[in-house]
C-alpha cells in the first residue's frame, strides 16, 4: 500500500477517534449539567417544604478561594499617589504611617487603613461625596461599589466595599469621611494589601443545590426563621493569618426577607449578617 494512502487512513482514523471522544464528553457534560439541574430542583423543592420560596435561583459558584501577602513596597507606592511624597514611620507591630503635604495615611499587616488628611487637599469641586470617594479609593488600588451615604451630626459618611474582578470582598471596606465641601479622613477602612493569587490547597466549592440545603440547615440551627430567599450573590470572605497570607474564601451573600447571611462556600458554614455588597444587612 502506497504511503499516502496509508497516511489518509491514519489521518481518517485519528479523525474519528477524536470525534468519538468529542462525543462522549459532551454526552457526560450534558449528564452532569442536567444531573446539577435536578439537584437544584429537589434543593428548591426541599426549601419550599420548609415554607421558604426563593425569588432568586443561584446559578454554580464561580469563584476560588485565593491568598493574599501583604505587599509593603506597593503601600509606599500608593501613599505618595494619595499624598505626594513622603516620609515612612514604623510604628511596630507590622504598622506603617506615612506622612506627606496632603494628610497622613496609615497601614496594618491586616489590610487595615485609615487616613486623615489636611485642609483643601481633597474638595469635592462640585462632584458628589460617593464619585469623589471611588476616585480616592481607586489611588489605593480599593476598586468599590458605595454601600451607603448618610449625613451624621455635620458630616457625610460614605461606606465602600472592595471588589475584586467584579466580585465584592464583604470583609473589605472603608468609610469616607466628608465636612464641608471636602474630604477629611478614612476611617474603619480594610482593603486587600497585596494582589491575590490562586491557592494551591484550594478547596471545592459546595454546588448550589448543597448551599440551599446548607442554608435551611443552618437557620434552623440558629433558631432563626425566614419565608423568602430574595438575592443569592458570591463573594470573598477575608481571613488573616498572623505567620502566612490572607485567605479570600468564595461565600454566598443571603438576603431574606427577615435578615442577612453568610454561607461559606467551601464548608456550608452559615453565620448571621454581615453587610453585602448592596449595603444591606
Amino acid at each position: 500500500m502506497e504511503w499516502s494512502k496509508l497516511k489518509n487512513i491514519i489521518i481518517l482514523i485519528l479523525a474519528m477517534v477524536n470525534l468519538i471522544l468529542g462525543g462522549l464528553a459532551l454526552f457526560y457534560w450534558q449528564r452532569e449539567e442536567g444531573d446539577q439541574r435536578a439537584a437544584l430542583e429537589n434543593a428548591v423543592a426541599i426549601l419550599e417544604e420548609q415554607g421558604v420560596s426563593l425569588s432568586q435561583v443561584p446559578e454554580e459558584m464561580s469563584l476560588a478561594e485565593l491568598l493574599v501577602q501583604r505587599d509593603q513596597g506597593r503601600e509606599e507606592v500608593l501613599a505618595a499617589a494619595l499624598l505626594g511624597e513622603t516620609v515612612r514611620e514604623d510604628r511596630g507591630a507590622g504598622v506603617y504611617r506615612y506622612s506627606g503635604e496632603k494628610g497622613s495615611v496609615q497601614f496594618h499587616s491586616n489590610g487595615e487603613f485609615s487616613a486623615a488628611f489636611a485642609p483643601g487637599a481633597y474638595p469635592l469641586d462640585g462632584a458628589e461625596p460617593e464619585e469623589h470617594a471611588l476616585g480616592v479609593l481607586a489611588l489605593l488600588d480599593f476598586t468599590g461599589r458605595v454601600l451607603d451615604s448618610r449625613q451624621e451630626e455635620g458630616q457625610t459618611r460614605v461606606t465602600v466595599c472592595q471588589l475584586w474582578e467584579g466580585a465584592p470582598v464583604l470583609s473589605c471596606q472603608a468609610v469616607l469621611v466628608y465636612e464641608g465641601d471636602e474630604l477629611t479622613a478614612i476611617s474603619s477602612g480594610r482593603r486587600l494589601n497585596g494582589t491575590p493569587y490562586a491557592a494551591g490547597d484550594a478547596g471545592t466549592c459546595v454546588s448550589a443545590a448543597s448551599a440551599l440545603i446548607w442554608f435551611v440547615n443552618g437557620v434552623k440551627q440558629l433558631g432563626d426563621v425566614c419565608n423568602t430567599v430574595t438575592s443569592m450573590e458570591e463573594g470573598y470572605s477575608l481571613t488573616s493569618s498572623l505567620t502566612g497570607p490572607a485567605r479570600m474564601t468564595p461565600i454566598w451573600y443571603i438576603t431574606t426577607d427577615t435578615g442577612s447571611y453568610q454561607l461559606d462556600g467551601l464548608t456550608g458554614e452559615l453565620t448571621r449578617g454581615g453587610a453585602g455588597a448592596d449595603g444591606r444587612s
